[in-house]
């Protein structure tokens, strides 16, 4: 309802998706601050490399799994702000001037917020990464 009253608001058939992740996040953001809601782990919401998993050997399968639970724990670990940037560009694949018109922020901060993200993911999984390489 809140983008069919707000039409008006759409610039450019161009920006329209960006446009409606920014009314689908304030509005979801509005009612979790009303409701209070607990939030979900991303591994229950997304899940994209099930079916490859399922073609590869199984040592292989489980040193993955291992490795895609530790991503999606360090994932969860980021603040906020640098979490839905890392969602919004690299699982929803928008770009990062689409990302700074949903999260209505200049695109050097989510330039900024995608540097600082992955530095803190490099740094959180280096342990990890070492572990599975050896």
């Amino acid at each position: 309802m809140q983008a069919w009253q707000n039409i008006d608001g759409l610039r450019s058939e161009s920006a329209a998706q960006a446009w409606l992740y920014r009314i689908a996040r304030n509005q979801f953001l509005q009612h979790a601050r009303r409701a209070q809601l607990p939030t979900v782990p991303l591994d229950e919401c997304i899940d994209r490399a099930a079916p490859a998993r399922a073609r590869i050997q199984p040592e292989r399968a489980a040193e993955r799994a291992d490795l895609c639970q530790a991503v999606q724990e360090a994932l969860q670990s980021l603040p906020e702000g640098y979490r839905e940037v890392i969602v919004l560009h690299n699982v929803e694949h928008l770009s990062l001037a689409q990302v700074a018109r949903v999260l209505e922020l200049p695109v050097g901060t989510v330039k900024s917020r995608r540097a600082r993200a992955f530095n803190m993911l490099r740094h959180q999984l280096a342990s990890e990464v070492d572990h599975h390489e050896m």
